[in-house]
């Protein structure tokens, strides 16, 4: 038997008793008590609001019926009457429905959208790391300006961009690519210098909160990092690298890179070996621009994973 057959039989079996109350109060316009009744039993087949169940419909038949007197009283009074109990009743609230091609839901709101957000050029935000980020191939970090080999910045930036992105988006990527490889995690915010962007990175982009100081330049259409600072002091010559101030205690290794003519050399130096680093083309390699200097160095601090834990460098003579 349908739910909207049950009602109407548990309807009929309460007839008895709205007839009573109908006699006790002979002031009322029985009809439209009749109309109400009707109104509520009314089949779902010919309803059209597909969201509705059956269940609820029983549930306001009920309501009619254990509350008869109050309903015959609001009949005959307005609703915008202060004494009259509609006018503080609360407003109903609609609830949120979600369906899908096998089941409807009603009542509930549906769930947040976890999927992360594409970056907005502009914003200065990446979408967050997934959990299980892990640490990326230093070959692969990217210095900008034009596709090749190398991923050579231009010359007089450490990494560099035609000009035109906002200068957040160009300090986040200096960050992001070159530093860590990764673009999610990453935030930039202004400073009250318009060429210094603070940036900050959360984990599981790095082992725990990193922030860096970015100082941005633009020359002959073409934008970039001209110098990255942490927490690490450091100075830099035109054949050295020199830290002044003490490193993370957890750090295992710094990987140094400096660009020499079109090349740019990789190092890796023990945190033992930090007080001056030469910037020197290793031995048994071939230095092809022997009398070109530096143009710049970048020095990544990094734990027993490889994970970043600070960073600094800056064109030389900057």
């Amino acid at each position: 038997m349908s739910r909207t057959a049950n009602l109407e039989v548990r309807l009929a079996a309460y007839r008895s008793t709205l007839d009573s109350a109908i006699a006790e109060r002979s002031a009322t316009d029985t009809s439209k008590l009749d109309d109400i009744v009707e109104l509520d039993v009314e089949p779902m087949g010919s309803r059209r609001r597909p969201g509705r169940s059956g269940l609820l419909v029983g549930a306001a038949g009920l309501v009619i019926v254990g509350g008869l007197a109050t309903v015959l009283e609001l009949r005959d009074r307005p609703a915008d009457d202060p004494s009259s109990p509609a006018s503080s009743m609360p407003t109903p609230r609609a609830t949120n429905v979600e369906e899908t091609a096998d089941t409807v839901t009603e009542g509930t709101s549906a769930p947040a959208n976890t999927a992360p957000a594409s970056t907005i050029a502009g914003s200065g935000t990446t979408p967050r790391c997934p959990a299980d980020t892990g640490t990326v191939p230093t070959g692969t970090l990217y210095l900008g300006g034009p596709p090749s080999a190398q991923n050579l910045a231009a010359t007089g930036f450490i990494f560099s961009l035609p000009s035109g992105p906002p200068v957040v988006d160009i300090a986040l990527q200096a960050i992001a690519m070159p530093v860590l490889g990764l673009e999610c995690s990453v935030d930039a915010v202004s400073t009250l210098d318009p060429d210094v962007i603070t940036v900050n990175v959360e984990p599981p982009a790095t082992p725990r909160p990193m922030k860096l100081t970015v100082t941005v330049a633009e020359r002959d259409g073409t934008a970039g990092a001209v110098a990255i600072e942490g927490s690490t002091q450091f100075e830099t010559g035109s054949t050295d690298l020199r830290l002044t101030s003490s490193i993370p205690d957890d750090a295992a290794r710094l990987q140094v890179r400096f660009k020499k003519g079109e090349d740019v050399w990789e190092l890796t130096v023990a945190p033992t070996d930090t007080a001056s680093i030469a910037l020197e083309v290793p031995d048994g390699e071939t230095d092809r621009f022997p009398s070109d200097p530096v143009d710049w160095v970048l020095f990544t601090v990094l734990d027993e994973q490889g994970r970043v834990l600070d960073a600094g460098g800056r064109v030389t003579g900057v």
